[in-house]
């Protein structure tokens, strides 16, 4: 019987401890700036996340460059927020804020595409 209890407690703390972890990982982790908004796989990333937001909203966004960048570590990889001048058709871009998670096992994934009005 006490062996029983032991084995439930060990388990009860391990579940404790990994949520506890997970919890650390992806609360209070600062957005730092990225520097180098030219580097290959920054644009690289940016010009995914506009190719997706088109291919989701079924628009025709046109990638001109990354504006300003910021990044975490998150549990799956690494979130990026950005804001991205594109073109809509009209010859002067707009600025669209996009966040991205990409990590090894899921890729890029595309948080949230929005237009900035007033910028």
């Amino acid at each position: 019987m006490a062996s029983k209890s032991f084995s439930l407690l060990l388990v009860l703390l391990s579940i404790f401890v990994a949520s506890s972890s997970y919890e650390a990982a992806t609360i209070g982790d600062d957005y730092h700036p990225i520097i180098d908004l030219k580097n290959a796989t920054i644009v690289s990333i940016g010009k995914l996340a506009v190719k997706e937001h088109n291919d989701q909203a079924k628009t025709t966004l046109e990638f001109v460059s990354i504006l300003e960048g910021e990044y975490k570590k998150v549990v799956l990889g690494t979130k990026y927020k950005f804001v991205i001048a594109a073109k809509n058709g009209a010859p002067k871009p707009e600025n669209y804020e996009a966040v991205v998670v990409r990590g090894g096992s899921i890729g890029l994934v595309l948080i949230s595409f929005k237009q900035l009005l007033g910028l």
